[in-house]
């Protein structure tokens, strides 16, 4: 039989083909899905979430949103539902949450930088941490001495205990450049002034700080509040042992130091070592411990104490301390859960003398006693009104130990002679004056009794005075100046506490009207004006000196702190000239300084001049034919009638009018008839 068989050849082989996988990958396909359904969310397409804030609905997808935020993740698997749902979210804002919801379909986030910390409570509210993260790199990076402390109040509200931290770091490395912030000087303040016992050893800044914090924790413990011990300056002794103790804790003070500084018997405040301290075996920074040694201490923390102490030092914290000129210090701190700046001030037992360097005459024609001295006013008084009219140097009031007084004397350069004019119609110390078209404004000030609120004005064509619209508010020892035609009164004092209200007179209306309050309250402050701006410089505010200046803005209506005289003064005396501002003497709280600074606006600098002959404290000034005369005053030990003139084209001083040659056969010996300078002098 034969085979049937089939020829391969008669028929096309199948192909041998590796068996290799088709591999695509679409990079773009995520991102375009998303994109997708992201417009799909905004229309309101196929969406099963909405997210209500406020007023807003954001609709969404629970899937995509719940791979960003484990927060919404964890709410709609509780929700057992597949049905669209709704939830409320509070206390975040609408457009961050929006923004958010976007972040979560196209994975980027652009975010002004007002906006970041709305962004970075939304992403903690729903747990979006890489945002937050990035939110937290966001604000460090950009960290400055102007918004730090802002910052550390947002960090606290948020409960970031890492983001406080850095931000505690960075304070504590710029602590001297945040002193000068608008932000320091808005935080609550407990003021201290510290009177140092004798024969103390060195006490650090910081030392002292912890001292002073522990005090205050310790009074607050007991029951008294903190903003009333911010309302009032707090003096405490440093004793021997290194310990902060009220006056009234002190048995057998010495009579001499009361005397010396005013002290008197306060209102008791018992001020009982801590009991957690004592049972923490707690010490000061200083190695001291707050509780009597015999007290009984316990040897082991238990978790419960660790936990106590670990709270307590996040209500009471030292931050960062800096010590300032003129034995003062500034903090900040934590009181009682509050960011807020401690200033404190040491006055010790035995004043710190530090001589002012004294510029050398160069005038040896002074010396050979050839001018007559400067002429002086008839009384010897302080805080006088100064100001120029018509060439001549004008002034009013002032008190003595006796009163206060309203006699109005003029001085005449050119003659070196004082004339009498008619008197104010009430008696002022420690008011203002200020000059409009000629004619002197007086305001406010103290009659030795009271606080005056009348105000009056003078015609020196007339010789008299007319009363005026009063101030708003009674005050003394404020400052005053002339700006576009309008006088303006800034700080003062009524009462002991410096004011930060401020008020401005338009003569053409007769009214006072407020301005914008300086950021800090200011007594004995000096005030100027100068290109288009008003400078509040220095003054008190209670006991504490300032070396603090503060420019006003007429347009914008606002103070902003700028940069700190070398030196703290209240009641120094203030003028400008050729576009600089100059300040002399003063007190610093301890002595009556004959110093002298000027601040260039261009350069943002202060500068160091010839001193005057004699210090001086609550001194008029006024600039006369391009030379300034510092009048009266008090130099620590008697009220003053003498005038000192400071000529600033070779920065020096004179007692002498060196215009007036007295005779010189009876003041001088006789020079060779050759010398061709005599002959000039003997000419002029």
């Amino acid at each position: 039989m034969a085979e049937n068989y089939q020829d391969d050849d008669q028929y096309p082989r199948e192909e041998q083909t590796p068996d290799i996988m088709l591999v695509y990958s679409d990079d773009q396909g995520p991102m375009s899905t998303l994109k997708c359904m992201n417009e799909l969310r905004k229309h309101r397409q196929n969406i099963d979430l909405i997210l209500s804030v406020g007023n807003q609905e954001i609709p969404a997808h629970r899937a995509v949103l719940s791979c960003t935020s484990p927060y919404i993740a964890e709410w709609c698997r509780r929700q057992h539902s597949d049905g669209l749902l709704m939830h409320s979210l509070e206390g975040v804002d609408a457009s961050a949450v929006e923004l958010l919801v976007n972040y979560s379909y196209v994975s980027k986030l652009e975010v002004p930088h007002n906006q970041v910390k709305e962004i970075y409570k939304a992403s903690r509210y729903l747990e979006v941490s890489r945002v937050r993260s990035a939110c937290k790199e966001h604000i460090v990076s950009y960290l400055s001495a102007k918004n730090c402390l802002g910052m550390r109040l947002f960090a606290e509200e948020q409960k970031d205990k890492d983001l406080m931290a850095t931000i505690d770091s960075f304070i504590l490395k710029n602590i001297e450049d945040i002193t000068l912030s608008n932000e320091f000087h808005q935080l609550p303040r407990l003021q201290i002034e510290v009177i140092a016992m004798k024969e103390l050893a060195f006490v650090s800044d910081r030392v002292i700080f912890e001292m002073a914090l522990d005090w205050t924790r310790r009074t607050v413990r007991h029951g008294s509040d903190i903003d009333t011990l911010m309302q009032s300056v707090q003096t405490l002794l440093l004793t021997e042992g290194n310990l902060l103790k009220e006056i009234n804790e002190i048995e057998n003070l010495d009579p001499e130091l009361i005397q010396e500084y005013g002290l008197y018997e306060q209102p008791k405040i018992q001020v009982t070592p801590d009991k957690t301290l004592c049972n923490n075996n707690s010490t000061h920074s200083n190695g001291l411990s707050p509780c009597n040694s015999n007290a009984s201490r316990k040897l082991i923390l238990t978790p419960q104490d660790l936990k106590a102490e670990k709270k307590l030092k996040q209500k009471w914290k030292v931050i960062a301390s800096a010590d300032m000129e003129g034995e003062r210090y500034v903090a900040v701190a934590i009181l009682n859960g509050i960011l807020s700046s401690i200033t404190l001030y040491e006055k010790p037992t035995t004043p710190r003398s530090s001589p002012s360097p004294r510029m050398h005459r160069i005038l040896s024609i002074e010396s050979e006693c050839l001018h007559p001295m400067l002429a002086q006013m008839k009384y010897a008084k302080s805080a006088i009104g100064t100001a120029e009219i018509n060439g001549k140097l004008i002034a009013l009031g002032g008190y003595d130990r006796g009163e206060c007084r309203k006699t109005v004397e003029i001085y005449d350069p050119v003659t070196n002679q004082w004339a009498s004019l008619a008197p104010m119609t009430l008696p002022r110390g420690r008011f203002e004056v200020g000059v409009i078209h000629g004619k002197v404004y007086a305001v406010g000030g103290s009659n030795g009794h009271v606080e005056l609120k009348q105000c009056e004005v003078f015609d020196i064509d007339t010789n008299k005075w007319t009363r005026i619209a009063n101030i708003q508010s009674e005050r003394h020892s404020s400052g005053a100046t002339v700006l576009n035609d309008k006088l303006y009164v800034v700080g003062g004092t009524n009462g002991g506490k410096g004011l930060r209200t401020c008020e401005v007179y338009d003569p053409h209306t007769n009214a006072w009207s407020s301005v914008a309050p300086l950021v800090e309250g200011r007594s004995q402050v000096a005030v100027i004006a100068l290109q288009g701006r008003i400078y509040a410089v220095g003054g008190s505010d209670s006991w504490l000196c300032l070396n603090s200046v503060e420019m006003y803005c007429p347009d914008d209506d606002e103070w902003q702190i700028i940069t700190h005289m070398k030196s703290n003064r209240r009641g120094a005396g203030v003028c400008q000239y050729e576009g600089k501002l100059y300040v002399m003497g003063g007190s610093d709280g301890s002595n009556v300084l004959n110093t002298v600074e000027c601040y260039d606006p261009e350069s943002d600098e202060w500068s160091t001049l010839a001193s005057m002959e004699t210090p001086r404290v609550n001194v008029g000034i006024a600039v006369v034919a391009g030379k300034f005369y510092t009048v009266g005053g008090f130099d620590g030990k008697n009220f003053l009638n003498t005038v000192e003139c400071y000529d600033p084209e070779v920065n020096q001083w004179t007692t002498h009018a060196t215009h007036i040659f007295r005779n010189r056969t009876r003041y001088s010996t006789p020079s060779p008839p050759s010398s061709p300078v005599n002959e000039l002098n003997l000419s002029m």
